[in-house]
């Protein structure tokens, strides 16, 4: 997942086998990061996962350079496949097939639009 996005790359969130990383595009640089996390987002043998991947995938390419994204699902437009209805947020896909939802998600979408998201964002340290 990226934040900021599609004005800014601020920070991109990615959790393999259960482990969450959190890369700081400003404090390593946006194409710095995308780099380094290119063999993977790039890989044609490995499956990376989006929700809503449209204005991370521009980010990605014009702000951290990295053009090719292969073996890439974006699940809220399998989701949109399936039921028919635009837009699926995440929360409600996870409700859809009876999981466990995202908790403080609403939150954050709530913090985002008090604040610009990119200020709420860019604060540092980042809050836990």
């Amino acid at each position: 997942d990226c934040e900021g996005v599609p004005e800014e790359l601020i920070l991109i969130q990615v959790e393999v086998e259960g482990k969450t990383f959190i890369f700081d595009c400003l404090q390593l640089g946006a194409r710095a990061v995308c780099s380094a996390l290119a063999d993977v987002l790039a890989s044609e043998s490995a499956i990376t996962m989006f929700h809503d991947l449209h204005n991370d995938a521009a980010a990605l390419a014009t702000l951290g350079g990295l053009e090719h994204l292969h073996g890439t699902l974006d699940s809220q437009l399998a989701m949109e496949f399936l039921t028919g209805e635009l837009l699926s947020g995440l929360n409600g896909m996870l409700e859809h097939f009876g999981c466990k939802t995202h908790s403080g998600k609403d939150e954050m979408k709530r913090q985002m639009r008090q604040a610009k998201a990119s200020t709420l964002l860019s604060q540092r340290p980042l809050a836990p």
